[in-house]
């Protein structure tokens, strides 16, 4: 059927091994054995409960979790504070045939690690890496005072190519943000790139559409009209 949602990022225990994937997957299978159609992934709060460590995404059983979600062909989203963003790349590389997704450009609060030479060189690390995307997005939760070079240092490790803008909806409401003001910011540090109308367009829809493989969008034929 038709909808408004065509994809979704589900959270999938990977942390807990490769049998709570099984058995999360197995659960969302239809009466044919396959997983929707619409399913692109997963991701949790990194890491829940389970392990905090600065170097938890290289933990074994994550790292198996992830394998078996490689092998169905869905990403991964990764959801983190700063202090762990260091050790993303080592783990990115590990499954070069899974897509990762950087959420909030690693960077849930300001804490240790984000500052902007840490957080920099942990992004570069990850931009060398080509099964590796990035968020532009989150502003409103990093407390930092410049955004904005961040954003410059993101699109540096980056490019155009491999960059996805997000709203980040609701947080910015919730937060009493304007909804605008990330899309804004990222607009101004394209901007600063040099970025051509194809980057921006590559940025705000076609990456994602890669990404999460996307259908195209529905073009509707105007309704006639009689007098």
């Amino acid at each position: 059927p038709e909808s408004l949602i065509v994809g979704v990022v589900a959270h999938l225990p990977a942390q807990r091994g490769p049998e709570a994937v099984r058995e999360a997957l197995a659960a969302l299978r239809g009466e044919d054995g396959k997983l929707p159609r619409g399913l692109k992934g997963g991701r949790v709060v990194f890491m829940m409960a389970e392990n905090q460590a600065a170097d938890a995404c290289l933990a074994p059983e994550f790292l198996a979790g992830l394998a078996v979600l490689q092998d169905e062909g869905l990403l991964w989203e990764m959801c983190c504070e700063p202090f762990m963003a260091p050790h993303l790349a080592a783990c990115c590389a590990q499954l070069p045939e899974m897509t990762f997704v950087i959420d909030h450009l690693a960077h849930n609060g300001n804490g240790p690690g984000g500052d902007l030479a840490t957080w920099g060189a942990a992004m570069d690390a990850l931009g060398r890496l080509p099964n590796v995307v990035a968020k532009l997005g989150a502003i409103e939760q990093w407390g930092v005072a410049e955004p904005g070079a961040y954003l410059d240092r993101a699109l540096a490790a980056f490019g155009f190519s491999r960059v996805l803008y997000e709203s980040n909806w609701f947080v910015p409401a919730a937060l009493g943000r304007p909804y605008w003001a990330t899309a804004r910011a990222v607009l101004a540090a394209c901007a600063r790139a040099g970025a051509t109308r194809s980057d921006l367009s590559a940025v705000l829809f076609g990456n994602a559409a890669g990404v999460y493989r996307l259908p195209p969008p529905v073009r509707h034929a105007a309704r006639a009209t009689t007098q």
